[in-house]
């Protein structure tokens, strides 16, 4: 009944038709200064040459024609506002990965958390992060 309710999320069903791929591993460069600006630090001058390696793993990703889906699977008793809270900065930097790789704009790539303890979601995206 839980993987029911689960996958009866409205995350899953914007999958159809899309390509899936789990557990997708990348290692991604990103601007020193856009990683400092997440996080809420102060950028010293020169620090926008410099880039900072990040590798990881998405839980799934669906790519679509016009559109791609991360989702990050989660186990927890947060909130929605506290799993948007604490994983905004790790969502967004998948997104901001996700882009550079495959060379499209941040727009086109949604995310979302998927709380399998207790069977919601959250929508990540807003305001230039996920």
């Amino acid at each position: 009944e839980k993987l029911k309710e689960i996958l009866s999320l409205p995350v899953f069903s914007r999958l159809e038709g899309k390509t899936l791929y789990r557990e997708r591993k990348f290692l991604a460069a990103i601007p020193a200064c856009e990683v400092l600006a997440l996080l809420g630090e102060e950028v010293a001058e020169g620090e926008c040459g410099e880039e900072l390696v990040f590798q990881g793993a998405l839980d799934l990703m669906a790519e679509g024609d016009t559109e791609i889906e991360i989702i990050d699977y989660k186990y927890s008793k947060k909130n929605a506002e506290g799993l948007y809270r604490h994983y905004l900065p790790q969502l967004t930097l998948y997104k901001k990965a996700v882009a550079r790789i495959l060379k499209v704009d941040e727009e086109k790539i949604r995310c979302t958390i998927v709380n399998i303890f207790q069977g919601f979601e959250v929508n990540m995206d807003g305001a230039g992060t996920c």
